[in-house]
């Protein structure tokens, strides 16, 4: 068949392994065409000490789609899209999605609503709304993490029931799967869950996998978590949970080789993902590091 295309509308960084850096190699490697539109080009991500660069606005970006759109570039397998920044950013990313499904309605649309973590919000308030009424009705597939699973249905998650329940809302919006990441409950601190929500038919399924939290977060994991995801469904459709097993598999690989790196010289800049080390790694995912926890 032809190769699958994606267009993908993040973020980029000169230094270092987010957005758009940190999902584009990854998806090459596994064969996939990738047209990368820069949200913003930022000299390195905003944890350093400094940053300096320049955001895209919403109608340079439609400019930009435009000009595809006249030279008969809009044929797309696939969408990615991840930090949006401003509402009227997002508002064009949703002309978009309705523009590509006019050239392709099989389009698949990965979204990763990204609003914040760990209880603190990085965007506008008023983008939550915007993501959970008009956004995710258009996703195909959604990874948002525990803060923002429970902001986009009004949910709060303390206990693997209540993740089910949300997974169960973000459910009835998306089309096809929804992914919880990084759930970490009181009952178990040293461990990451990952709830995963898929439509099989008339039915809904629900999967669980667990695996070791690391003590210090790395910058850039939810863009490459999401780039995978959308790379193994596609490769797998049949097969959900493995797809997102390999997905997660590949992300412990990643995490390692930095983790590694990060330990001999502990600096923001070798906390980047150590991503063209780990090719290997997103290559040939080593299942056996994700534990699937049976869902009573």
């Amino acid at each position: 068949g032809t190769m699958p295309r994606v267009l993908s509308i993040q973020s980029h960084v000169v230094s270092g392994y987010v957005g758009n850096k940190a999902a584009t190699f990854p998806l090459q490697l596994l064969g996939f065409d990738v047209d990368a539109i820069n949200t913003v080009q930022f000299s390195n991500h905003t944890g350093y000490p400094f940053f300096a660069g320049r955001r895209l606005t919403h109608e340079e970006l439609l400019e930009i789609v435009g000009g595809l759109e006249r030279n008969a570039l809009l044929g797309y397998s696939h969408l990615l899209t991840g930090y949006a920044g401003n509402v009227s950013v997002l508002n064009a990313i949703i002309s978009i999605v309705k523009s590509l499904r006019q050239h392709s309605p099989d389009l698949v649309y990965v979204c990763d609503p990204v609003l914040g973590d760990n209880g603190k919000l990085y965007v506008p308030q008023e983008l939550i709304a915007v993501y959970a009424e008009s956004v995710l009705p258009l996703a195909s597939i959604i990874t948002p993490n525990q803060f923002e699973a429970e902001l986009l249905t009004g949910m709060t998650i303390k206990s693997a029931a209540d993740a089910r329940a949300c997974l169960d809302a973000l459910l009835a919006k998306v089309s096809t799967l929804a992914i919880i990441t990084s759930v970490v409950l009181d009952a178990a601190p040293d461990r990451i869950a990952v709830y995963l929500g898929y439509r099989d038919g008339a039915a809904t399924r629900h999967h669980c996998f667990e695996v070791a939290r690391l003590d210090c977060p790395f910058s850039g994991t939810g863009d490459l978590f999401s780039a995978l995801v959308l790379a193994h469904v596609h490769k797998q459709p049949a097969d959900i949970p493995a797809a997102v097993r390999a997905a997660l598999a590949s992300i412990q690989g990643v995490l390692q080789q930095t983790l590694a790196r990060y330990r001999e010289h502990p600096s923001v800049a070798t906390k980047e993902l150590a991503l063209i080390a780990s090719k290997d790694a997103l290559e040939h995912p080593d299942v056996a590091c994700v534990a699937e926890v049976v869902l009573q």
